[in-house]
């Protein structure tokens, strides 16, 4: 099948939100108002958005949503280009950009986008010029590629995860009999934070005779996790890649 829809938009940031963005949501607008007035189908809204702070994103997808309110059934929502700058910035070929994929990552697992689309795959360089690629056009890879490598091995049945620190995330699955979480603590000030990974429920009963950390409900990991790092925990053995 063929999907219409569009166009891909370029978002601006929330902190430009004065009765706006004016000219995307206009595009988007009438759109919408010129399938209705011809009885024709809209079965996408594509658009694209930078920006460092993953909560951001959020803001853009609620109001591509209100913009689509009067639209059956919804369109679906993809965003099309998404990375931490539109512009070349050093932070693109260090642990930051790792750390923010990990977040961003986490984001938009919950979020009520259909896709996402990472910009981009590869640089057009073969030099260290913060460009937006996970790797360089000769192969070498950045940190943030490690991220999207150790995303790729959470396979199995998503866990709920809760975090009680605004700069620390985590995407956990069940593999049958062990969780594999992915730890990310992006941006804040701390050179390192101390965690503490708590799993309960029936996968801590069958654990809590071969660790001491475990009780008869919940097992425990504790570790330092540095600034703008990612790893992935294998629970119950405490196993860490990063």
């Amino acid at each position: 099948s063929i999907w219409l829809g569009g166009p891909a938009t370029a978002s601006l940031d929330p902190w430009l939100d004065v009765a706006a963005p004016f000219t995307e949501r206009n595009w988007i607008t009438e759109l919408v108002r010129y399938s209705q007035a011809h009885s024709l189908p809209v079965d996408f809204i594509s658009w694209h958005y930078y920006d460092p702070i993953p909560a951001d994103y959020i803001w853009s997808i609620r109001n591509h949503q209100q913009w689509l309110a009067g639209l059956s059934p919804a369109p679906r929502l993809l965003l099309t280009e998404w990375n931490w700058s539109a512009a070349p910035a050093p932070e693109l070929d260090t642990e930051v950009a790792a750390a923010y994929a990990a977040a961003m990552l986490t984001t938009l697992t919950d979020s009520s986008l259909d896709q996402a689309f990472f910009f981009e795959p590869i640089d057009s360089s073969i030099a260290w010029e913060g460009r937006w690629g996970m790797m360089r056009k000769d192969g070498v890879t950045k940190p943030i590629y490690d991220t999207f490598r150790l995303m790729s091995e959470l396979m199995g049945e998503r866990l709920a995860v809760q975090s009680d620190h605004p700069y620390v995330g985590a995407l956990a699955v069940r593999e049958g009999d062990h969780v594999n979480v992915l730890v990310w603590h992006y941006g804040g000030e701390q050179a390192a934070l101390p965690i503490t990974l708590s799993v309960s429920g029936s996968l801590a009963d069958s654990q809590s005779a071969a660790n001491s950390a475990a009780t008869s409900d919940k097992w425990t990991y504790t570790f330092d996790l540095p600034i703008n790092s990612v790893q992935l925990i294998s629970l119950p053995e405490g196993k860490s890649n990063q």
